[in-house]
């Protein structure tokens, strides 16, 4: 397994708000997270920060070797993690109001456990395929999945990107996806944020990650096409190579 990831500001923003890193539990088993923080000033930096780091620490200290009890682990720890942003954001004007979204997995041998909170994705890629393994939690997706509005009508929806969860909600209000899904023998998980998918298309995304890049070059080549697209948000890429 190898994982590579990055972070790219964009061309339209001032900061960025997107924040990923990798972390090991003590029985050598990787957690991988990515968030991306909203709010006003440097509120999305610090929640987005917030989110992925609490939940770090919390696996470092772990023994999961299978995933017994991950799935709890997820939604125990999600849980808290909210709870504190949500705490912090109350306490300090500044970061007032400020939330991020979540997708997280924990990587076995055999399967993967996958938490997630927002519109921040994750792709399964195998046999130059591609499908979505997450949902998108926004106000838009609530309306498609309705059938109050079409596909092509959700895609150009002015209010794609209002969540309707999020990482920083009242704790009560809080409501998370968490499955356990098979590992692959051959190809790959992206996790990213919404400043890749809305500036470029799945069959692109598909091709870059099908090519014959290295798993560090295809993360640079999916940051690049979204800042040639336009780059109107911050871009984060994690890519999670099986090869069995």
């Amino acid at each position: 397994m190898e994982i590579k990831y990055g972070t790219h500001k964009g061309q339209k923003r001032a900061n960025n708000q997107d924040y990923a890193s990798v972390f090991t539990n003590l029985a050598g088993y990787n957690l991988a997270i990515l968030a991306d923080g909203m709010g006003g000033h440097s509120g999305g930096d610090v929640a987005s920060c917030m989110v992925v780091e609490m939940l770090g620490r919390a696996w470092e200290v772990t023994n999961f070797d299978s995933r017994l009890g991950v799935e709890a682990w997820f939604a125990k720890n999600i849980e808290e993690a909210n709870e504190k942003v949500y705490a912090a954001g109350q306490e300090d004007d500044a970061l007032y109001g400020m939330g991020s979204t979540l997708v997280a997995t924990a990587l076995f041998d055999d399967v993967f456990v996958i938490g997630n909170v927002g519109d921040s994705r994750a792709y399964m890629i195998a046999d130059n395929d591609m499908w979505q393994i997450t949902e998108d939690h926004t106000m838009v997706n609530e309306l498609l999945k309705a059938g109050i509005i079409s596909e092509n009508e959700a895609a150009n929806h002015p209010s794609k990107n209002m969540l309707s969860r999020s990482i920083g909600m009242p704790p009560r209000d809080l409501r998370m996806d968490i499955k356990t899904m098979p590992n692959i023998n051959s190809g790959y998980i992206m996790i990213c944020s919404d400043g890749l998918t809305n500036m470029v298309g799945e069959p692109l995304i598909l091709e870059i990650i099908c090519d014959k890049f290295s798993v560090e070059e295809k993360v640079i080549e999916l940051i690049e096409a979204a800042n040639a697209a336009g780059g109107h948000d911050n871009i984060t890429v994690m890519i999670i190579k099986f090869d069995r």
